[in-house]
């Protein structure tokens, strides 16, 4: 399972897309999200290959249910091509965040917080997917800085390593006051 991380506008999604997600969702109707893609077909990216969406949009479908199509109104707030996730390593280093003295519970810092309304929990790629607040992004960049000494400490340098890499990320938010989108 990759990690992946995104910048997301966060201001935008919420004013914008986000009601109009969870509605969906929540109906299980996605003729809304069908709907805005055709009208904002320059705006968003295809979440497969990053390209821009064109008139057959469709054909790269594969289900073409609320997740999928909440997946291409997402790429509004985000680069699908700007992955500044942590790969396939990020479980290695999540098992040794266990042991660190944080606030959060330690999958927070990997996927941040679930998108939902009632029954419905956004997910497309059914891994998980979450965001994370600019306010929390110096919250959390803090903290995990602050734990960053009893992490290297163990003298493993991979760990030490994506240690540096998901400070990175969330230090790449901080400049840039935006929120995390993060999936696997």
């Amino acid at each position: 399972m990759e990690h992946r991380a995104f910048l997301f506008d966060t201001e935008k999604y919420h004013a914008e897309i986000e009601q109009m997600i969870l509605d969906a969702g929540s109906r299980g109707d996605a003729a809304a999200l069908e709907q805005y893609i055709d009208a904002h077909l320059r705006q968003l990216k295809s979440p497969y290959t990053a390209d821009p969406l064109e008139d057959g949009w469709r054909d790269e479908l594969e289900s073409g249910d609320v997740q999928e199509l909440a997946d291409f109104v997402l790429t509004l707030c985000y680069d699908p091509e700007a992955d500044l996730g942590l790969g396939e390593d990020w479980e290695t280093l999540c098992g040794a965040m266990e042991e660190l003295d944080l606030s959060g519970g330690t999958e927070y810092y990997f996927i941040g917080e679930e998108i939902r309304a009632g029954n419905f929990v956004l997910d497309p790629s059914g891994m998980g997917m979450g965001i994370i607040e600019p306010d929390n992004i110096e919250l959390i960049y803090d903290e995990l800085d602050g734990a960053a000494p009893d992490l290297e400490a163990n003298d493993d340098e991979l760990l030490s390593e994506l240690y540096r890499s998901l400070m990175e990320i969330y230090e790449t938010a901080r400049v840039h006051s935006k929120g995390l989108l993060m999936t696997f």
